[in-house]
């Protein structure tokens, strides 16, 4: 939910880089089981932009990789697997025995 929160009110580079960026790798895990597979693969492929040694993106990044976290940024905030917290139910529904045991 904090990722979804930071697409619409920020940008998802607030998320990757800040206080939830040691959380990359479970993000994707956790979009691809809710069966948000568009939205994974663009944060997959945001999270390849990023500098390897910790260092902002702006300040690390070429004017062609700001422009595509631009695009990837605008992508993921446009739902594009539909609106997240229908996802969340759906899962929700499926995995109910988990959640009630």
């Amino acid at each position: 939910m904090q990722l979804e929160n930071f697409g619409q009110a920020d940008d998802i580079l607030e998320f990757l880089q800040g206080d939830f960026g040691e959380y990359n790798k479970q993000t994707i895990q956790a979009l691809r089981e809710i069966n948000a597979l568009k939205s994974a693969n663009i944060i997959e492929k945001a999270i390849e932009l990023l500098p390897k040694n910790g260092e902002s993106f702006f300040k690390a990044a070429t004017a062609s990789e700001k422009e595509t976290m631009r695009r990837f940024n605008s992508e993921f905030s446009n739902y594009p697997d539909g609106r997240l917290c229908d996802l969340y139910r759906v899962y929700a529904n499926l995995h109910r025995g988990e959640f009630l045991a």
